[in-house]
């Protein structure tokens, strides 16, 4: 601001500069005195503040600066977030390993066919999805970030942003296949001989592994029997085991053994459920089969269809009694039929995400096909 003001008229008058009120010193602070000085004692030295040496500083900063200058206020710092260790992935080891072959001088089509034979020695399946990315940034093709706007098709089944939940859904289970790919590479093929000696699309069992247990091979339920992938009890399990005598020894904790399992179990309960395993809902009514065994798949849909009355309504299985849902619009499963609603939606859920991986497994190499 100006120290005066010029006024404009017939004469020109200054117009003195207002008197500056006198400065009040603050009154010390004896609480905060001591914790500087604490903090001094900490550093080696003692500091002591008082109200004079506070005073003199002021005092001199004066002298030497008649025009003090208005002090910078740098913009609030927002709180530092501490960051979770992201765990270095096949794709990172991949990219690292391109970086490293152009900082060795080797041009950008050099480092990526020698990086490309890196990620096919080391993990066929893992590095597979890697394939295209190094393409792309050989040729300075930048990658696509997904708009605000931007829908996502699954099977020929649109669905807007508005969404969230099965985008949530659908990203979830992406990232949990691109881990068995990156890590458990050998999970692929597992599925794909399965599907191949049973006759059950790939997808479905991976589908069906992911909702049981996470892919989770070492996974156990708290209220039964049921283990690994895919969630077998010792009943059922016992019975994998006498129809396929190639696992006698093997535990449900098998990875390979419990893919075998799950596309054994759901061929068998599409032969007595009457499911037909090319059809496009395949995968959920398998999965319904799957998680509530041939003889209870059977009971709801007579439910369904309304050919169960009174007593003939079957009792809500396990523990599911008074667990809330309400994602699937059930606060509390108080019926069989709250049972039902949470069942089939989740069966149509395992529908979307096998969808979904079909795609996403199309043109992975088969190395052991």
């Amino acid at each position: 601001m100006p120290t005066d003001v010029q006024l404009k008229g017939p004469e020109e008058r200054r117009v003195p500069e207002a008197p500056k009120a006198p400065e009040i010193a603050e009154p010390a602070d004896p609480e905060k005195e001591a914790d500087v000085e604490r903090i001094g004692e900490l550093h080696g030295e003692r500091m002591d503040v008082t109200e004079e040496t506070a005073a003199a500083a002021a005092k001199a900063k004066t002298e030497t600066s008649p025009e003090p200058e208005t002090p910078v206020v740098p913009p609030p710092t927002p709180p530092a977030t501490p960051s979770a260790e992201k765990e270095e992935t096949f794709m990172d080891k991949i990219s690292d390993y391109f970086d490293a072959a152009k900082a060795r001088g080797s041009n950008a089509f050099s480092a990526g066919l020698e990086t490309l034979m890196f990620a096919l020695t080391t993990g066929a399946a893992g590095g597979w999805g890697w394939v295209k990315e190094t393409w792309d940034k050989l040729w300075g093709k930048k990658k696509e970030e997904p708009s605000e706007n931007q829908e996502y098709t699954v099977d020929d089944e649109t669905f807007a942003p508005e969404d969230p939940d099965r985008q949530k859904l659908l990203a979830a289970a992406e990232k949990q296949l691109q881990e068995v790919i990156t890590k458990n590479p050998t999970w692929i093929d597992f599925a794909r001989e399965a599907g191949k000696e049973h006759g059950v699309p790939v997808e479905t069992i991976l589908a069906i592994a992911r909702f049981e247990s996470g892919f989770k091979a070492e996974a156990k339920a708290t209220a039964s029997s049921a283990e690994g992938l895919g969630q077998f009890i010792k009943k059922t399990w016992a019975s994998f085991i006498a129809a396929n005598l190639d696992f006698s020894e093997a535990k449900p904790g098998d990875p390979r053994a419990a893919l075998h399992a799950i596309a054994w179990y759901a061929k068998r309960n599409a032969l007595d459920c009457s499911i037909d395993l090319a059809s496009e809902n395949a995968t959920g009514e398998v999965y319904l089969a799957h998680h509530e065994g041939a003889a209870g798949y059977k009971r709801m849909k007579a439910f369904q269809r309304g050919e169960l009355t009174g007593d003939q309504v079957p009792a809500i299985p396990g523990d599911h009694k008074g667990q809330a849902f309400p994602k699937f619009g059930i606060e509390k499963v108080n019926t069989y039929a709250d049972y039902v609603t949470v069942v089939t939606t989740m069966s149509s859920r395992v529908e979307t995400v096998a969808d979904h991986y079909a795609i996403q497994l199309e043109g992975m190499p088969q190395p052991n096909s």
